[in-house]
C-alpha cells in the first residue's frame, strides 16, 4: 500500500459513508485526509488540517484511544463544540502507529469494520512502519553529515547526497531550533509530530535541526512553518530559531550547523527581541560567538568582570541598553520606569566604582564587549 492508496483508502471511506475522514501517523502528524464539507465537520478539524495542526489528541479525546480496542465511538463535546467521532486504531505487529478519526454522528459506520478490512488496516499500519523507518535513515544520515569525525561525516554526506531534496544542491543552509522550555521531557515527542513533509531534519539533543536546499526551499518559510505549528500546539510555548549562514554544498554543512547553534545562543540572549536570529545579520555577534565559552569570558575586562559579578541586573541592564542605545536616556528612562536623573546618577556610580569612562570610545567598546560575552556565557 503506498501513500496515494492511503489517501484513496480516506475517499473511499468518505463516498461509501459520507463521513469526513482523518488519517494520522501517530496521533498528531496527518497522513492522509477526505474532503470536509462545512455542514458535516467542525471548527477543531477544519483548523487543524488547514494548519497541519501538530499537537497531539487534545484530553478529553485521549480517554477513548485505548490500543486494545480497535474501533471506538466517542460522543459529541459540546465544550469545545466537536462532532462525534469514530475512531479506528491502525496496527503494526500489535502495537498502535495511527488512526482514522472519521466525523461519524450518525454512526454510518459499522461496529465491525475494522474486522472486515483488518487486511487494510494491516497494510497502511506497514506503509506508516516505512515513512517512519524512511525518516529515521533521514535522521541518521543527518547527524553523520553534523559529526566531527571525518569518516562518519563522509557517510552522512554521501547518503544525503543521494536523497532526491539534495541531488543538485549547491546552496545549503542549517537551521536549529530549540523549545523555550527545553527541558521538557516531551520535546523530541514534539519535534517528531512536526509535520517535515520531505524536509531533512533530525532531532539532535532536544533541539530540531534541518538542512535545507536553498535551490528548492527557502529558510525563512521553513522556521515560520515550525512557528506556526508550535503556535497551534499545546505541548509547547515556542521556540528560539537560529539560522546558520549558506554554504556552498554538504561537505560544508557542518560549519553552517555551527552558525546556527551560535544564533540561536544569541536568540536566547536577547530578551524581548526575535526569537530568530539569523548568522548573515548577527554583527559583532558573530566574532564573539565563535570565541566560544572559556576564551571568551578569559578576554572580559576585569573591571567589567567584577560589575558583572557584583551589579544587581537592572543596573546591568541599564548600562547595556545606554551603551546600545547611544545614551538614549529618555527612552532608557521610560523603559525601566526611572527619572532620567536616576539613569545619569546610575551610570555615573558605575564609572565610578568601577575606573570606567563612557565618553572614552576604548572604555566603551570593552563594556559594551564585556557585556555581551557576559550575556552568551552565563
Amino acid at each position: 500500500m503506498t501513500a496515494s492508496q492511503a489517501q484513496l483508502l480516506a475517499d473511499l471511506l468518505y463516498a461509501q459513508f459520507d463521513t469526513p475522514i482523518l488519517i494520522t501517523s501517530g496521533v498528531g502528524s496527518i497522513l492522509a485526509f477526505s474532503e470536509q464539507p462545512a455542514d458535516r465537520t467542525d471548527a477543531p478539524r477544519r483548523d487543524g488540517i488547514l494548519t497541519s495542526n501538530p499537537s497531539r489528541v487534545p484530553d478529553w479525546l485521549m480517554p477513548y484511544l485505548d490500543p486494545d480496542v480497535g474501533l471506538v465511538r466517542v460522543p459529541a463535546n459540546e465544550e469545545f463544540d466537536t462532532l462525534a467521532r469514530t475512531v479506528i486504531t491502525i496496527r503494526h505487529r500489535g502495537y498502535p502507529v495511527g488512526y482514522v478519526f472519521a466525523l461519524d454522528p450518525d454512526q454510518t459506520i459499522p461496529s465491525d469494520w475494522h474486522l472486515e478490512n483488518e487486511r487494510t488496516l494491516t497494510a497502511l499500519g506497514l506503509e506508516i512502519e516505512l515513512l517512519k523507518s524512511q525518516s529515521d535513515q533521514v535522521q541518521l544520515a543527518i547527524r553523520s553529515t553534523l559529526s566531527r569525525s571525518p569518516a562518519t561525516h563522509r557517510i552522512g554526506v554521501d547518503s544525503l547526497s543521494s536523497m532526491r531534496p539534495f541531488e543538485r544542491s549547491t546552496r545549503i543552509r542549517v537551521l536549529v531550533s530549540e523549545l523555550k522550555e527545553s527541558l521538557s521531557p516531551g520535546a523530541r515527542l514534539m519535534w517528531e509530530g512536526i509535520p517535515h513533509i520531505d524536509g531533512a531534519w533530525a532531532e539532535m539533543n532536544g533541539r530540531l535541526v534541518t538542512i535545507v536546499n536553498e535551490n528548492e526551499r527557502a529558510p525563512m518559510k521553513e522556521i515560520n512553518r515550525v512557528c506556526a505549528a508550535l503556535e497551534r500546539s499545546t505541548y509547547a510555548s515556542g521556540a528560539f530559531h537560529g539560522v546558520g549562514g549558506e554554504v556552498p554544498g554538504l561537505d560544508l554543512a557542518r560549519q553552517s550547523y555551527e552558525e546556527a547553534l551560535g544564533a540561536l545562543r544569541v536568540a536566547k540572549t536577547q530578551r524581548g527581541s526575535s526569537s530568530i536570529v539569523q548568522w548573515d545579520r548577527m554583527g559583532s555577534w558573530r566574532t564573539l560567538v565563535m570565541i566560544g565559552r572559556e576564551l571568551g569570558l578569559r578576554t572580559i575586562d576585569p573591571r567589567v568582570a567584577l560589575l558583572v559579578a557584583r551589579e544587581s541586573e537592572e543596573n546591568i541592564a541599564v548600562l547595556r541598553e545606554y551603551l546600545e542605545r547611544n545614551g538614549e536616556v529618555d527612552r532608557i528612562a521610560a523603559e525601566f520606569h526611572l527619572h532620567r536623573s536616576t539613569v545619569y546618577s546610575r551610570l555615573k556610580r558605575l564609572e565610578s566604582k568601577y575606573e570606567l569612562d563612557l565618553n572614552d570610545a576604548e572604555d566603551r567598546l570593552t563594556v559594551v564587549l564585556g557585556l555581551r560575552l557576559a550575556q552568551l556565557f552565563p
